[in-house]
C-alpha cells in the first residue's frame, strides 16, 4: 500500500512538473517577426491608420449639393440672369408645383446623397466588406465574420503591426483566429462576446485587436499567417490568444457555445488586472532606474531614459525601453524637461 502510494506521489509530481515547464514556455519570437513577406494589407486602409473615421467627402462640382428649402425644376436647366429675376413670371395656369419638404421627396434626397457618398467612398477605399466574396470547400459564400463595418475598424489584419502598436502603447495583444466559412460559431462569438459593455470597456484601456479570418483567401494564402498558425498549433476555430507586449502568451481560449460569453469576459477581466499590477512594478523599476516621460514642444510624450548632454551642440540623447537612442535638441523640449537637465546634467 504504501509502495502504490509512493509512486502516485512520483507520476502526480512528475505531471505538475510537466504543466509547470509548459505553462513557463520561453517566448517565441519569430511569432511576431518581419522576416516572413510584406505586411498584410488592410481592407479599409493602411494599418497605421486603421482607426481613422473620414469624414464624408464633399459633393463632385458638376453635381451640385442638394438644397434642404427647394429644388429646380426639370425644365430650367440654368439659373436665371438678373435681368430676367427682375421681371415678374406670369401666373401659370399648370397646378402648383410640390413642395420640396414633402416626406417623399426628402426620402429621395437622402437617398441620393447616400449613395453619392457610397460611391466616393468605393472610389477611395474599394469595396465593403460586405461585398467581398470568399471561397469555401462549399463553392463560395459571404465574407462575414459577424462584426459590423463599423467594428471592423478595431480589428487589425496584420498581427505584426498589431504587436508593434501594443509594444509602443504597452498594452495586451488579443488575437482571434477563426473561418467565418466553416466555422459556425464565428458570429455568436461576435455578437456575444465583442459587442459586450465590459469587454468594450477593456479593448479600450488594454488591449490591440487584431484578427485572422481564414475565410479570406488573401489570409489563408498568406506565408507568414500559415507560419503563425502552425506555430500557434491551431487545430479548430474559434481561436482567442491572449499576448503580452513582449509577445508572451499568456492566455488561451478554444471553441465556443452561444451563451458562454461570461466565461471568456471573466477571463480577460482577471488577465487585464494581473497586466496592470504587472506594468504598474515595471514602471515603478525603470523609474528607478533614471527613466521619465518626456515631451518635446508638441506634447508628444516618450518614455526614456536621458543617456548624455552635449553643450556644445546643445542636444540630449534619449534610452527607450526598447534600446533605441534618440538624440534631439534640449530647446525643443518642454520647459519641465530642460529644467531637470539643468539640474541633473548642467550644474
Amino acid at each position: 500500500m504504501r509502495i502504490w502510494i509512493g509512486s502516485f506521489s512520483l507520476l502526480a509530481a512528475g505531471f505538475l512538473g510537466l504543466s509547470a515547464g509548459t505553462l513557463s514556455a520561453q517566448i517565441d519570437t519569430t511569432l511576431f517577426g518581419d522576416d516572413l513577406g510584406p505586411a498584410i494589407p488592410d481592407s479599409l486602409e493602411t494599418g497605421e491608420d486603421w482607426m481613422v473615421v473620414e469624414e464624408a467627402p464633399a459633393a463632385p462640382a458638376s453635381q451640385p449639393a442638394p438644397s434642404a428649402v427647394s429644388q429646380p425644376s426639370a425644365a430650367s436647366s440654368t439659373s436665371p440672369s438678373i435681368e430676367e429675376s427682375s421681371v415678374p413670371a406670369a401666373k401659370s395656369e399648370t397646378p402648383k408645383a410640390k413642395r420640396s419638404w414633402l416626406p417623399w421627396k426628402t426620402k429621395r434626397m437622402r437617398r441620393a446623397e447616400t449613395e453619392s457618398r457610397l460611391e466616393a467612398e468605393r472610389a477611395k477605399f474599394g469595396p465593403r466588406m460586405s461585398g467581398v466574396k470568399a471561397r469555401s470547400s462549399q463553392g463560395g459564400g459571404a465574407f462575414d465574420s459577424g462584426l459590423m463595418e463599423s467594428e471592423l475598424r478595431r480589428w487589425q489584419r496584420d498581427p505584426r503591426n498589431a504587436m508593434a502598436t501594443a509594444r509602443a502603447e504597452r498594452k495586451m495583444l488579443l488575437l482571434w483566429i477563426t473561418d467565418s466559412v466553416r466555422s459556425g460559431s464565428s458570429k455568436p462569438m461576435a455578437k456575444e462576446v465583442f459587442r459586450h459593455t465590459i469587454f468594450l470597456r477593456l479593448m479600450k484601456d488594454y488591449m490591440v485587436l487584431t484578427k485572422l479570418d481564414f475565410a479570406d483567401p488573401d489570409i489563408a494564402s498568406n506565408k507568414y499567417t500559415k507560419h503563425l498558425k502552425n506555430k500557434l498549433k491551431v487545430m479548430g476555430y474559434p481561436v482567442l490568444v491572449l499576448f503580452s507586449p513582449d509577445s508572451e502568451e499568456l492566455w488561451r481560449y478554444v471553441g465556443y457555445r452561444s451563451g458562454r460569453f461570461s466565461e471568456i469576459i471573466d477571463q480577460l477581466g482577471y488577465q487585464s488586472e494581473v497586466f496592470v499590477r504587472k506594468e504598474n512594478h515595471r514602471y515603478e523599476r525603470l523609474v528607478k532606474s533614471g527613466y521619465r516621460t518626456w515631451s518635446n514642444y508638441k506634447k508628444e510624450p516618450i518614455f526614456a531614459k536621458a543617456v548624455s548632454v552635449s553643450r556644445e551642440e546643445k542636444t540630449v540623447v534619449l534610452l527607450d525601453e526598447a534600446g533605441k537612442r534618440y538624440t534631439y535638441p534640449v530647446v525643443k523640449l518642454s520647459k519641465e524637461d530642460r529644467d531637470w537637465l539643468a539640474e541633473q546634467f548642467l550644474r
